[in-house]
């Protein structure tokens, strides 16, 4: 299987204990660093993906997804169901136009 860990602001811990699991069940990771690829790079990456593990808490606008979405690669997207900033937690989807025909949801390592 061929994976895509799609980091923008993971929660450390869970990002490496994620990625333990899937190279553990066989599967080839390649990461997509937000802010370091081109649209042309992503293109290619998700041409040689089988799923896009995504790893942003918020998301503001989805150009991302709908990219990713656009060409029919599937997510398993990590929602945490919150954001912080300035010490606060707001309420909110890291993936609110996601459906089941595009992916699920995940929240922890034992959910992933």
């Amino acid at each position: 299987m061929r994976l895509a860990f799609y980091k923008k602001r993971p929660e450390p811990l869970l990002y490496e204990e994620c990625l333990d699991i899937a190279k553990s069940h066989g599967a080839s990771v390649t990461e997509i660093i937000y802010g370091n690829y081109t649209l042309d790079t992503l293109k290619k990456v998700l041409a040689e993906t089988d799923f896009v593990i995504y790893f942003v808490e918020q998301e503001s606008q989805g150009i991302a997804l709908t990219e990713i979405w656009a060409t029919d690669t599937p997510t398993i997207v990590w929602n945490p169901g919150f954001w912080n900033y300035k010490l606060k937690n707001y309420q909110c989807s890291s993936a609110p136009y996601l459906t089941s025909y595009t992916g699920k949801f995940f929240r922890t390592g034992e959910d992933f």
